[in-house]
């Protein structure tokens, strides 16, 4: 293996490690939310789902948001499931 390659596993292994930290400091509800969002449901959906408001899951989100240090559903399910990943 060249020492360039060596780097990337080791930096892939270390971003694995940061987003299982990130997963972590979850909460279980956070968690419930980014499952669903993980399915594909809307915000109404998984309000419906959990038994709480548009509003609270819109909360939720934010606060995944800043904990994941993403900016979308979309890096917030792949951070999710990178940290969850590296857990198996």
């Amino acid at each position: 293996m060249t020492p360039e390659i060596a780097r990337k596993v080791i930096g892939q292994f270390r971003g694995q490690a940061k987003a299982a930290q990130q997963v972590d400091d979850l909460t279980d509800r956070e968690r419930e939310v980014l499952e669903l969002v993980m399915h594909g449901d809307g915000n109404k959906a998984i309000a419906e789902r959990l038994g709480v408001t548009v509003a609270a899951v819109k909360w939720h989100l934010q606060h995944i948001y800043e904990k994941l240090h993403v900016h979308s559903r979309t890096e917030a399910a792949l951070k999710f499931k990178q940290g969850q990943g590296s857990e198996n």
